[in-house]
């Protein structure tokens, strides 16, 4: 995986959990070597200085525009691609996403998934964007 073009994709995390993954995807890769371009919508230019960060401003509850638009917003060749915001983003082939939202499995299958309407809306767009 040397001197491949890689992208972290993750304008929408905002959870411990999702940051502890996202941090240590990112100390995995460059140990690779690899070309790294994270996109975000926080400040870590601190913690992925070895990174080129592209820092997106946070929309709050409007952040999901950008997986909407994420084709458009990518204007980099890449080989790889890495979602870290729980969904996959729409006419990305070949991209691997980081799941870290419990709601997202079918409440007759996971008694603690919620029933809530957002979340309902949530797994609809997974399912028809993860095909």
């Amino acid at each position: 995986m040397k001197n491949k073009n890689l992208i972290i994709y993750a304008p929408n995390i905002s959870g411990v959990g999702s940051k502890i993954w996202f941090f240590q995807k990112i100390k995995e890769l460059n140990r690779l070597k690899s070309n790294i371009t994270v996109y975000t919508n926080s400040n870590f230019k601190k913690r992925i200085n070895s990174c080129n960060h592209i820092r997106l401003i946070d929309l709050g509850k409007f952040n999901f525009i950008y997986l909407v638009f994420a084709k458009f917003i990518i204007r980099e060749d890449f080989n790889e691609i890495y979602s870290m915001g729980d969904y996959p983003l729409p006419f990305i082939a070949n991209q691997t996403i980081y799941l870290n939202q419990a709601n997202l499995i079918d409440p007759s299958k996971y008694k603690y998934s919620s029933r809530k309407l957002v979340f309902k809306l949530k797994r609809f767009y997974f399912k028809v964007f993860s095909q």
